[in-house]
């Protein structure tokens, strides 16, 4: 049986530029400018771009002699993340890198002359980022988050873990309504559903103050809930899964941020937790953007697709909610959290 036992998260620090728009180039120094929907405080993600950073230094690029990093984070805002892409924007850097959906959104509106390199973005053609996979065309290009067919196996392996779930309640963040690659998710998620009998419920959470609406399910024994990835989502994994746990609904997330926070389980392109997490999307955004700087056009670099989604279960959630996990989700899971 492949076991892995409970892992910890790597540390480290990353300087953070203030939120201004200063700070001309001067000489041969380049410019990369940074926008993550995620919190400005959580040690993974600051990891994450460090990271980043390394890679690029191992490319050539250094702080201070020869390039200058521009870090801003939305803090799951999407308010926030807008004024950022226009800040960013009006200092004109050399090439920008997005992190999340509404970060990319964000800053496409803003300009369509600075290149782009994004990450963890759902269906980057059907939202209009790009005009295709292999040719993207325009100023942007970057790392897909998901194919839509990841999403209708999350329904399997919540009723895998939890037997007597007859109908779920779909979660998710839409501050101004669905978009395409939002839209994409619930679809595959409602077309497993239908396919095994199960009813859906949907649960649009437009700002923080709706998280509380989540409690409104109360204790149902044949219920689950399934939340689909965001920047919103993660930066309220702490909130969100306290709140599921003391409902009692088995739940499974597209964040692998959130069994780590006390959620049941998830299903994720991006590792969270992991003995020599190497952040391997972080070194490819990190070629993307030398070989940009080094006069290459994002309309020739094609869209990256996942290979691998990675699956975590937390076993004492697991216990608390009375569930056995069974022998077939053990030899699955890439980390089993105790």
């Amino acid at each position: 049986m492949r076991r892995r036992d409970l892992i910890t998260m790597l540390g480290g620090a990353l300087v953070v530029r203030p939120s201004t728009a200063s700070a001309q180039q001067t000489g041969g120094m380049r410019r990369i400018a940074v926008l993550d929907g995620d919190p400005s405080n959580d040690p993974a993600v600051l990891r994450g771009w460090t990271v980043f950073r390394q890679a690029l230094q191992a490319l050539g690029w250094r702080q201070g002699e020869n390039v200058q990093f521009d870090l801003r984070f939305g803090d799951g805002d999407s308010e926030r993340t807008q004024r950022l892409a226009a800040e960013i924007v009006k200092v004109a850097p050399d090439v920008i890198v997005a992190f999340g959906a509404p970060a990319a959104r964000a800053l496409k509106a803003r300009t369509h002359s600075i290149p782009i390199v994004f990450m963890r973005v759902v269906d980057p053609v059907g939202t209009g980022l790009v005009s295709s996979l292999t040719h993207p065309g325009g100023s942007m290009t970057g790392f897909a988050m998901y194919d839509f067919a990841v999403a209708g196996k999350w329904l399997p392996l919540l009723k895998e873990i939890a037997p007597r779930t007859k109908r779920v309640v779909l979660v998710f963040y839409a501050p101004s309504g669905t978009n395409a690659g939002l839209q994409g998710m619930l679809r595959s998620i409602e077309a497993a559903a239908k396919s095994t009998g199960i009813g859906t419920t949907e649960l649009p959470i437009r700002s923080v103050n709706d998280i509380g609406r989540i409690a409104a399910l109360g204790n149902q024994t044949d219920a689950g809930l399934i939340a689909t990835p965001s920047d919103f989502t993660y930066a309220h994994r702490a909130e969100i899964a306290r709140l599921v746990a003391r409902l009692r609904l088995p739940a499974i997330y597209g964040i692998n941020g959130l069994p780590a926070a006390g959620g049941l389980m998830s299903y994720d392109s991006q590792p969270y937790l992991a003995r020599n997490n190497t952040f391997e999307v972080r070194q490819s955004v990190a070629s993307y953007v030398d070989r940009i700087l080094r006069g290459a056009k994002p309309s020739d670099l094609p869209v990256q697709t996942p290979t691998k989604y990675y699956l975590y279960i937390n076993l004492k959630t697991a216990k608390a909610l009375g569930l056995t996990v069974p022998q077939s989700l053990l030899m699955q899971a890439d980390a089993l959290i105790k």
